[in-house]
């Protein structure tokens, strides 16, 4: 989600959860104050969750983008929002624990409800699975992932490994290239949300924009499954990250 029309739009067709963020051409980035601040005014009663991210590319941070990341998130952790989306991995491609055990830390002595995802950059780590426990252990409440494939759909076995995991102790969420069609044997699997984009090209088609129409038949999908309870469905307009 980067506009607040586009939070508007989602909210009345259903939308469980936004994500946030900026710059969705290099795979997104932290969302500026002022964006953030008018999609909270969009989006009452439903949470929203902001990307920390200083830059685009692979999720390796030097020490100076290290420092950018935390003050991101502590002025985020501060606006209002339900939820931070933050991730780092090390050189050897496994979490960066030290980064972020001390980024969790100050913000949740900000507040100590706020959710925290790790999202894709776990499909980028040396090992998904492996990386679970990490994400328990440093009290993550969910995870975004495709399963270390490019869409959801392809890395289901994985997914179905990193459920099996994470022993109900951190929420795992599908998401990247999720299709329709997909969303019953994600949930059956014990996937616990599902993260998709509703794009489509604005009316002079030189932007993308949050298509309602998109969101309200996913909504119908999800809760046409008699099987399940109300599964949350989290849009952002499927950044990289």
């Amino acid at each position: 989600m980067t506009s607040a029309r586009g939070a508007a739009t989602a909210v009345s067709a259903g939308a469980d959860r936004l994500e946030l963020c900026e710059a969705l051409e290099i795979g997104g980035i932290t969302a500026n104050p002022e964006l953030v601040a008018a999609v909270l005014m969009e989006a009452a009663g439903v949470g929203v969750h902001a990307l920390i991210r200083p830059r685009g590319g692979n999720f390796v941070y030097s020490t100076q983008e290290v420092e950018l990341m935390l003050a991101q998130a502590r002025r985020t952790a501060s606006s209002g929002v339900a939820g931070l989306v933050v991730g780092a991995l090390d050189d050897a491609g496994h979490v960066e624990v030290e980064s972020m055990r001390k980024l969790i830390d100050e913000v949740r002595t900000i507040n100590p409800n706020l959710e925290l995802t790790f999202h894709r950059a776990i499909d980028d780590s040396a090992d998904p699975v492996r990386a679970v426990s990490d994400l328990i252990e440093l009290g993550f409440t969910r995870v975004l992932t495709s399963g270390g494939a490019v869409a959801a759909p392809d890395g289901f076995s994985v997914l179905v490994r990193m459920v099996q995991a994470s022993g109900g102790k951190i929420q795992v969420m599908a998401g990247g290239g999720m299709r329709v069609d997909s969303i019953e044997k994600m949930l059956a699997a014990g996937i616990d949300a599902v993260h998709f984009s509703a794009k489509a090209p604005s009316p002079d088609a030189s932007y993308l924009v949050t298509d309602g129409n998109i969101v309200a038949a996913l909504r119908d999908t999800i809760d046409s499954l008699a099987f399940t309870a109300r599964i949350p469905m989290i849009f952002d307009n499927e950044a990289g990250h």
